[in-house]
Parts: structure tokens; sequence; C-alpha cells
């Protein structure tokens, strides 16, 4: 994200996409990458907290609730959100810098995260029988409950992915079944699965536009 100085109020725009996924009204479902990872309150004290993963996202994410558990310091800023058609979705309640660390490498990273009110809604849409994924086995998930609809409070963009992908090759499921990629937050889970029930949960490309910044 570029921005370049001027008289405040600076004013600067600039196009961002924000992840996402349609999961279509059928009987199977889009496993999307998740992982359980620590973050750093203001004292230094580490959180769980569940993040998703998207490398289509030129930033970060942070959800108000989690932000205010944190006590963390907040920049304002105002990021404008357009949904589908240009509809817009909201504004963005500033932005924070998070420290993160793995629950399952050694690896920790500062990233800066623009907070919103709510990032997507629970994840998976539908609860996923795991036991159908028995190749999972013996690996160590970057989220054990990939499978259980739970909140995202935390949405790690393309700033921090490639930075988390490990060498390790992907591990392709059968037809029909998810993949698994080694992180250094653990192996995440994604892809197609069979067998879950009906859903109409969408997530959707978002435009934003940084408007402006204050000092």
């Amino acid at each position: 994200l570029h921005l370049e100085k001027q008289p405040s109020p600076v004013v600067t725009s600039a196009a961002t996409l924000v992840a996402t996924s349609l999961q279509p009204v059928a009987s199977s479902q889009v496993l999307l990458p998740t992982a359980i990872i620590f973050v750093k309150d203001s004292r230094g004290q580490q959180h769980s907290c569940r993040a998703l993963l998207d490398s289509a996202s030129e930033v970060s994410l942070i959800r108000s609730q989690l932000v205010k558990k944190l006590g963390l310091l907040k920049s304002a800023t105002s990021l404008k959100i357009h949904g589908l058609s240009s509809t817009q979705v909201g504004n963005s309640q500033g932005m924070v810098q998070l420290e993160l660390s793995s629950r399952v490498y050694s690896f920790a990273a500062n990233i800066t995260a623009y907070i919103l009110q709510k990032i997507t809604s629970k994840l998976p849409g539908t609860s996923v029988p795991a036991t159908s994924l028995n190749y999972l086995q013996g690996l160590r998930l970057a989220d054990p409950f990939y499978h259980k609809p739970e909140e995202v409070d935390i949405l790690i963009g393309a700033d921090l992915f490639a930075s988390i992908l490990r060498p390790t090759p992907i591990i392709r499921g059968p037809p029909g079944y998810p993949s698994v990629v080694d992180t250094e937050l653990g192996w995440v889970v994604t892809g197609v699965t069979p067998g879950s029930t009906p859903t109409s949960t969408c997530s959707f490309h978002i435009h934003c536009q940084l408007e402006h910044i204050l000092s």
C-alpha cells in the first residue's frame, strides 16, 4: 500500500482486494485455510485466536472485539470498504500493530492490521465430519478445529502470507477432498470437502479505499 505525503489532511486513494470465496448452495462446501495463533496484548501476554489466511488480500484485518480484549493502541485511519457492485460495507475503525506467533513452530512476526467490527461469518459454514479425512492423521494442524464453525478474529493478508509458507510438498486429498498445506502456523486444510449440509454462506471480493490518515 503506497501513501504519498501531502498537507494535512492527507487524501490518498489505494485499491485493495480483500479475500474471499463463494460457497455455492450444494452438497459440498469449500474449507478456507484457518489457523489458531498467538497474539500479544498491551502487557506482552499471549492470547490464542483464530486467523483466516488470505493471499488475495493486500491488507490484514482484525476484529474490534479482539483489539479491545488485547488493549492495543489504535492509530486513526479510514479504510472505506466496498462489496460486490460497489456496495459500501463500512469503514475501518483504525489500525493496530500486532505481534503474532505460531503455536506449532518457532515463528513470530509483526503486522499492521485494520480494525473491522466483523471480518466474516463463522467458518466453515457448516460442520464437516473430520473422520472422513483420515489422511490428516499425525499432522500438526494449524487449526485442530478446522471442521467446526467458529468466529474469525484476524485475517492475514498477502503482506505476510508468502512468508509463512514452508517448502514441504502439498498433501493433496483424493478427488473431492481438501488438500493440506504446511505453513509456519502448522498444516492448514483447504479445498472442497463432501457430505456437508447445503449452505448459501458467501464472502465477497472487497474493494477498499484509504481516504484519510489523521496525524
